[in-house]
């Protein structure tokens, strides 16, 4: 996959911009290849890593994609009704919303580090699929993202992840859905070396704009008082 035009605002009309067009008619593709994925139907160890790698760059591809085309929303709505087309013509209608929250919430994570000062960035693609980081704050802060319907906001950074289950609230209820989610993540860091440290953070969907992923002002609010006071700089000091 073609990835030279993730992240470049179209040129012309919407539709006829080469990365919509690459959205559009790689989903498909895509859709296919999660399918082989979860059916086990790839058997050879090089072609199931091939997989992972063409599932992720898409992903990639949409998440810079919607990224761009944030303060567009019409054209976002435009391209969700697309992909939902297609979703339905492949029976995966009732995936798509889980599908959509994770692009959203991804661009939603971007949007609140970038407005609190930092530079956020996207993962590549191979750091997605084999070492879980959907982006980076900064150089050294990796951060995980779960969007949920239903549990409420969380963020945990993995030097305070202990041996204990860690709790989440929501509807009244207390769960401990994303303990392993945590856990992976934090061994995946390891291999960044020890000045990597990471956010886990859960995002409820309620809190986000679900074509744009623009997040609410609470939601934005809530992220910068658990992540302290600091300013990006004293954070990488501190890092």
């Amino acid at each position: 996959m073609n990835l030279e035009h993730a992240g470049q605002a179209p040129q012309e009309s919407i539709k006829e911009n080469a990365e919509w067009a690459e959205v559009i008619a790689s989903f498909a593709p895509f859709l296919e290849t999660k399918r082989r994925l979860k059916m086990e139907e790839i058997e050879d160890d090089e072609a199931i890593l091939a997989a992972y790698k063409d599932v992720t760059e898409y992903q990639f591809l949409i998440t810079h994609y919607v990224a761009t085309q944030a303060e567009d929303p019409s054209a976002l709505k435009a391209m969700w009704h697309e992909l939902r087309e297609v979703a339905k013509s492949k029976n995966e209608d009732q995936n798509f919303n889980i599908f959509q929250r994770g692009v959203v919430t991804q661009v939603a994570t971007h949007r609140i580090f970038k407005e609190l000062g930092f530079n956020p960035q996207f993962s590549h693609p191979k750091d997605d699929a084999f070492k879980k980081i959907d982006l980076w704050s900064d150089a050294t802060h990796a951060v995980q993202v779960k969007g949920s319907a239903h549990e409420a906001f969380g963020i945990f950074e993995t030097d305070k992840i202990g041996p204990s289950p860690v709790e989440i609230s929501g509807d009244g209820k207390t769960r401990k859905l994303f303990d392993s989610d945590l856990r992976s993540f934090k061994t995946k860091l390891r291999s960044f070396g020890a000045d990597v440290k990471g956010y886990f953070i859960v995002i409820p969907s309620d809190k986000i704009d679900f074509a744009t992923g623009k997040p609410s002002e609470e939601l934005i609010e809530l992220v910068k008082q658990k992540i302290h006071p600091q300013t990006p700089q004293q954070m990488q000091k501190a890092a």
